[in-house]
């Protein structure tokens, strides 16, 4: 009897030790588990930020304002385009300044961006002294006062077909400016837009003009002879204010 409670007991005690063994053996794993769910999840984490940052695209401008961007961004466009500020507003361009004020040549093309360019801004090539020659795209319309102001260099320039005013002191103090034809469209000049331009020496105003401001051509040492067509507004402007006029065919 005692024979058999022993091996019982001995049995007994084998069986809860292996349950044990069990029981430990399955913390462990567990554990181990945990640790394997706990490293994928990091790394998981990491790959989408990592794929995240690889997607983001590239931060834009959407202001519309006049710097371009990066060099991505410049590549394929003209280098004039990157000469100047500009500004968008709705589908229109409007230059706004001359970043490099040492160019001495410039070219606006017609369109940035895909949008016209319709206008210069005001002061927008104020002081440029050595800029001798600038082209504006026909698709020019409008040009600020004082645009031009003391770009003493200026020699000529062409103004496209659909400007209709020529703002105040536009050309003041271009003293190289010796001639300058204004397009049919102009119907006015405004106060000091030609002041002290010392090599101006002629000037045509088209029977378009109505209206001329004060002391438009003050200082203009070299002007002895305004061509205007007969029996227009310009020509009676020039003779009352003492002006040789020749007049043009109308």
């Amino acid at each position: 009897m005692k024979k058999k409670w022993l091996i019982a007991l001995i049995a007994a005690i084998i069986a809860v030790a292996a349950f044990g063994l069990a029981g430990c053996r399955s913390d462990e794993q567990s554990e181990e588990a945990d640790r394997t769910t706990t490293e994928y999840e990091s790394t998981s984490v990491d790959e989408k930020e990592t794929t995240s940052q690889k997607e983001s695209p590239a931060s834009k401008d959407e202001s519309g304002q006049g710097n371009i961007g990066s060099d991505e961004e410049k590549e394929g466009l003209a280098t004039d385009v990157s000469a100047f500020e500009y500004s968008i507003t709705g589908n229109e361009v409007c230059i706004t300044k001359l970043k490099d004020t040492s160019l001495t040549e410039i070219v606006i093309p017609s369109e940035i961006e895909g949008y016209l360019v319709t206008s210069i801004g005001a002061y927008a090539f104020y002081e440029c002294s050595s800029l001798s020659s600038i082209e504006l795209p026909e698709s020019v319309t409008s040009i600020g006062a004082y645009a031009f102001y003391e770009c003493s260099s200026l020699s000529s320039i062409e103004l496209p077909e659909g400007i209709t005013s020529i703002g105040e002191s536009l050309f003041t103090y271009c003293s190289s400016l010796s001639s300058i034809e204004l397009p049919e469209s102009v119907t006015s000049i405004g106060d000091y837009a030609f002041y002290k331009c010392s090599s101006l020496s002629s000037i045509e105003l088209p029977e378009s003009v109505t209206s001329i401001g004060n002391r438009v051509f003050y200082g203009c040492s070299s002007l002895t002879t305004i061509i205007a067509p007969s029996g227009s507004y310009a020509e009676g402007w020039a003779t009352s204010n003492d002006y040789t006029v020749t007049n043009s065919a109308q």
